[in-house]
């Protein structure tokens, strides 16, 4: 395909009648919504071209081409899981000799690690692990907090909270504001 084909101008003439207004809005600044999203997640050939050229622009827009990192280190803290679910692909019966449990300490030092290494973030996820009972992640994320206040975390997966809501007896809602 030529540049001549790939112009925004021409992809967009060319797109799918669902796709143009939406890709329009998007242009024009305007918020997108639920529905226009699952659209956009169906594109292909000239649509899917017109998306990430529409997408390109935008980004052009706000950011130039100015690229940026973050340096992050993942934190399993348990693998021991009772569901055996494939969300993770890592958890491990109790009793498995792959089975292993950090201390909150060890999750400390890993993250201290971490953060003398430059990371400025840290994702935490583990298994549901019943041993350590539903409010084990409040206390991770307090600790890390004490031992590193400007650190970023970014921990536990919605199967984790609803275990910790489960288990304490406390709404979901409850477990994220303590989360905070």
């Amino acid at each position: 395909m030529s540049n001549s084909t790939l112009s925004l101008d021409n992809l967009l003439t060319n797109v799918g009648g669902e796709i143009r207004p939406i890709l329009t809005r998007a242009l024009s600044g305007s918020e997108l919504n639920q529905q226009d999203a699952i659209t956009l997640f169906g594109s292909q050939g000239f649509d899917l071209l017109a998306l990430m050229a529409v997408a390109d622009q935008l980004r052009q827009q706000q950011v130039g081409d100015r690229i940026t990192y973050v340096k992050v280190r993942n934190i399993n803290f348990t693998n021991v899981c009772y569901t055996a679910c494939k969300f993770c692909e890592f958890g491990q019966p109790r009793g498995s000799s792959e089975a292993y449990t950090f201390s909150l300490d060890e999750v400390v030092d890993q993250a201290v690690e971490a953060w003398e290494w430059g990371c400025k973030e840290v994702c935490i996820q583990g298994g549901l692990n019943p041993i350590l009972g539903g409010d084990i992640y409040v206390k991770i994320v307090r600790a890390l907090i004490d031992k590193l206040p400007n650190l970023h975390i970014h921990a536990f997966s919605p199967f984790e909270i609803q275990y910790s809501s489960q288990v304490r007896g406390k709404s979901a809602e409850y477990i994220l504001s303590e989360l905070k």
